[in-house]
């Protein structure tokens, strides 16, 4: 009698325990919002600098630009996609290497929220090989409805092209003098 009251508490033990397995593995199933999920479209996290170490170690390159063009970039298959765009100089505010000139053009090499034909930014752009690249997550600022965000640390607001140049030239100075 003992081992039959034994084996039927551990029967029952077993079927309760089997029962809320089985619950709780569909209830897991609905929750899959959770789950990370596989996306080929590339991501980063870029660092942020503020404007005194982006003049002072990063950018080569400060501009108002528009895009002329757009063009795909040939990668490798372990590569992101990537694109080159090149831009016609409106207005340069900075250049550390003395290379471009207003009549200039030059090429950004993008992997990632890749600038559009005919739209105008303010950019901080670093120069590696022949190519410029975005200095930070920040540096690259369009215009909307002929002003600039920028969300630069140091230089924050929102500019005209020539109220942007103000702050940017009497900045620099700031900067430059310290």
């Amino acid at each position: 009698m003992k081992k039959t009251f034994i084996s039927v508490t551990l029967i029952a033990f077993f079927t309760v325990g089997t029962v809320i397995a089985i619950l709780s593995t569909d209830s897991m199933k609905g929750s899959s919002a959770n789950t990370p999920q596989y996306s080929p479209e590339a991501h980063a996290d870029w660092p942020v600098y503020n404007f005194n170490k982006i003049i002072n170690e990063r950018a080569d390159l400060v501009a108002f630009v528009t895009v002329e063009s757009v063009e795909d970039k040939k990668v490798s298959e372990e590569e992101p996609n990537a694109k080159l765009a090149t831009l016609k100089i409106n207005k340069l505010l900075y250049d550390s290497r003395n290379s471009v000139d207003i009549s200039s053009t030059v090429v950004l090499d993008q992997a990632l929220e890749f600038v559009s034909v005919g739209e105008s930014y303010l950019l901080f752009l670093e120069k590696n090989g022949d190519y410029y690249y975005e200095v930070n997550g920040n540096s690259k600022v369009k215009e909307e409805n002929g002003k600039y965000q920028v969300n630069i640390e140091g230089i924050q607001g929102l500019y005209s092209q020539e109220t942007f140049g103000e702050k940017f030239t009497s900045t620099l100075k700031e900067i430059k003098k310290d």
